[in-house]
């Protein structure tokens, strides 16, 4: 039986479960039906693609006949005589070749190389075709922006060409990188001093369990930092370093609000039905009724204190500079359709920032909330191509292409925020809950770095949460965290030096009579949102010196 190369090639990425996982994450069936203009070829593609999605390999001929078979039963073969028997005739070509040329890795290899160069080929025919259908018309530059990054993507397929001995020379002498700090003590902790570029760390809590709340606040501290080391002179290349949100659930709107209350420590409902311009300027604390929190937030002291107006304003013009936000949630009118294409849509998104601001910002942390928000809005824009039943492996595959289009790409560490299931839900404040609750997906953190955990918020003024470290990668286990939801601020507050949990796990309970984080007043389990203030000392990425966690003109 003659094969040609492409049939031999055919053979190796359809048999291979190897050689099929690199190139699934690059080329869809769209792209082989486009490129090829071959249905039967195509078919096959999208029955293998099908099939690895809800198995996680490869079919044997047996399956995919008995498919075929179905389809042409249920006069679902949409396909002429001719590609009918050319179906046949390279299914048995496919499928005739030895395992062992199929399993070969330099065989795995010339596959590979062949479908990029045919890909390759297909892209710049595509730009010339682009152009000739309407040269009057077409954005030239849009175009080819598209186009080399469809070819960029493919750089990502593995041919193993350049495959080096582990140990090369110099290997010690390449880059390290430095921590990056969250500025939350818990997490901090548990990463074993900050996190680290490349990393995925995943957030799971029960519906209202302050996910987005520190998601925020995370991503407001990494913007904060950006601004830091750009001031400082330590960004990359002199560019602006940005802190990336993605919201799959929450309004722009209501993320507005709760960003600027966490950055300017202003409480939400005051910014909420006050116009900024309104705010008050008096460099004193608590110098209007409505300005009192300030008294617990700032003392007496004058001299360091700055209007809630001035908070305000140097934190919206920080913020419009070193953080973007991505609505993914379909609230936006201008993206209706924005998370569609799962991580795709966020990383293209990033790409045209870039673009737009001339290469002269990069990422520095990516955060998206929530997974299973991005996951919906697959299946809602995938309609024809998903299933409910399929929002596990969307679910899994959100972590995974994250961890390759996002961290690795980048070269930034990404938060993602997922729910718990309904089991987990039911659960006290108090209990363990583990990675493996995960709503729709238990295995939603096989891919990620380190996990973190949270059951219920205590029903009662306290608002305190357990935070635990279910997975860790590069760390051994690290006793769990405490801490305070301060809602109106958008502030979650470590109160681990402050509270316990009784020996049965039923309840948190204080470690002394007295309740004093080091600051001016004291709470007690009445009191309303106040919160404590800051940590001023922080470490830097290089370890070596500190910063401000606010703006060095409005210190708490």
């Amino acid at each position: 039986m003659n094969v040609n190369s492409l049939e031999l090639s055919l053979s190796v990425i359809l048999r291979n479960k190897k050689a099929f996982e690199q190139v699934r994450y690059f080329i869809d069936p769209v792209s082989i039906d486009s490129c090829l203009s071959n249905r039967a070829i195509t078919l096959l593609y999208q029955l293998v693609w099908d099939f690895y999605k809800k198995t996680n390999d490869v079919p044997d001929p047996i399956y995919l006949t008995a498919q075929i078979k179905d389809l042409y039963k249920n006069n679902k073969l949409d396909l002429t005589r001719e590609e009918r028997n050319y179906l046949q005739s390279i299914f048995n070509k496919i499928y005739s070749i030895d395992e062992k040329y199929i399993l070969e890795e330099k065989n795995v290899i010339i596959a590979l190389k062949q479908l990029k160069e045919l890909l390759n080929k297909y892209y710049d025919s595509s730009l010339v075709q682009s152009i000739i259908r309407d040269p009057e018309n077409c954005d030239i530059d849009d175009i080819i922006a598209k186009i080399q990054e469809k070819k960029k993507s493919l750089d990502n397929i593995d041919c193993a060409d350049n495959v080096e001995e582990l140990f090369p020379p110099n290997w010690d002498q390449e880059q390290k990188y430095d921590f990056i700090p969250t500025f939350f003590g818990p997490l901090d902790r548990f990463f074993g001093g900050g996190m680290l570029p490349e990393e995925i760390y995943a957030f799971m809590g029960p519906f209202g369990s302050c996910k987005t709340t520190l998601a925020i606040q995370i991503s407001v501290n990494l913007a904060e930092y950006a601004s830091d080391l750009y001031l400082r002179g330590e960004s990359k290349e002199g560019k602006i370093p940005v802190s990336f949100f993605i919201s799959t659930e929450t309004p722009k709107s209501e993320v507005r609000l709760r960003i600027l209350s966490y950055a300017a420590k202003i409480p939400r409902e005051r910014l909420q039905f006050t116009k900024l311009s309104s705010l008050c300027r008096e460099n004193r604390p608590g110098a209007i009724p409505e300005t009192k929190y300030e008294l617990m937030l700032y003392g007496n002291n004058d001299k360091r204190f700055i209007s809630e107006y001035e908070r305000a304003m140097a934190k919206t013009e920080l913020l419009n500079k070193h953080f973007i936000f991505l609505d993914c949630s379909g609230n936006d009118p201008k993206f209706p359709t924005a998370g569609y294409n799962g991580i795709l849509d966020v990383k293209n998104f990033i790409d045209r920032i870039i673009q737009k601001h001339e290469n002269k910002i990069y990422p520095i942390f990516i955060c998206i909330d929530h997974a299973s928000g991005l996951a919906s809005r697959i299946l809602e824009g995938n309609q024809s191509k998903y299933k409910l039943t399929d929002l596990r492996f969307i679910l899994k595959d959100i972590v995974r292409t994250a961890s390759i289009g996002l961290a690795k790409h980048y070269k930034v560490p990404v938060f993602i925020t997922h729910q718990l299931s309904g089991v987990a839900n039911t659960k006290g404040p108090t209990s363990r809950v583990h990675h493996t609750d995960a709503a729709e997906c238990k295995s939603f953190a096989e891919f990620v770095d380190f996990a973190i955990t949270t059951g219920q918020l205590t029903q009662d003024k306290r608002q305190l949460a357990r935070l635990i470290c279910t997975k860790h990668r590069r760390q051994p286990p690290k006793d769990h965290a405490i801490v305070k939801l301060l809602g109106q601020f958008n502030w979650l507050v470590d109160v681990s030096k402050d509270y316990t949990i009784d020996p049965s796990e039923r309840d948190f309970v204080r470690k002394g009579d007295d309740f004093s984080l080091g600051y001016q007043g004291s709470f007690s389990d009445d009191d309303d949102d106040i919160p404590p203030p800051p940590d001023n000392k922080l470490p830097s990425s290089s370890g070596n010196t500190h910063f401000s966690y606010v703006n060095s003109q409005m210190m708490i």
